[in-house]
């Protein structure tokens, strides 16, 4: 069991051998397509992927990983609650119902911008640093939240006070 310290040259899949517990080292996936998780990963660097990875298009995470999970491409916590990181070619970012939280990371790999990002009434929770940013053109979130809505394709508190984030111009 280990840590991955470096990455050679790799096609457009990055496959982490079993084994391997965490990453430390800098991986560029600039023409990464697909990262693969195995069953050992327990601690996934959220500093040690290089972004934009705009030819990413999924996780795709072992079944008997006891930490991290794949729906849709994206990559969860094991509970399917907190959303970690997700793929940067898709032009409607649905977040699935059931999402709780979207971790600071989670957009971090984007190259370009989403065109609509979708909030489910589900999810209550924002780490605001990098999502900040604004990785996206516009937002809709379910009539359902009771914690955001969107206001001119941003996202604001359910009480229109607090700008969560702001689309990219």
């Amino acid at each position: 069991e280990g840590v991955l310290e470096q990455v050679g040259e790799f096609g457009d899949e990055l496959i982490i051998p079993e084994g391997v517990v965490s990453t430390r080292y800098r991986i560029d996936l600039s023409k990464c397509k697909k990262v693969i998780i195995p069953s050992t990963m327990n601690r996934f660097w959220t500093q040690g992927l290089d972004g934009p990875a705009p030819n990413l298009s999924e996780f795709i995470v072992s079944n008997e990983n006891q930490v991290y999970a794949s729906i849709g491409g994206h990559l969860y916590d094991k509970k399917d609650t907190l959303l970690v990181y997700a793929p940067s070619v898709k032009e409607i970012g649905v977040i699935p119902e059931g999402t709780v939280k979207i971790g600071e990371d989670a957009f971090r790999l984007i190259g370009p911008p989403i065109e609509k990002l979708y909030i489910p009434k589900t999810l209550t929770d924002i780490e605001i640093p990098r999502f900040i940013y604004g990785w996206f053109l516009g937002v809709d979130v379910s009539p359902e939240n009771k914690d955001y809505k969107a206001i001119d394709n941003s996202l604001f508190t359910i009480d229109g006070k607090k700008l969560v984030c702001s689309k990219t111009s």
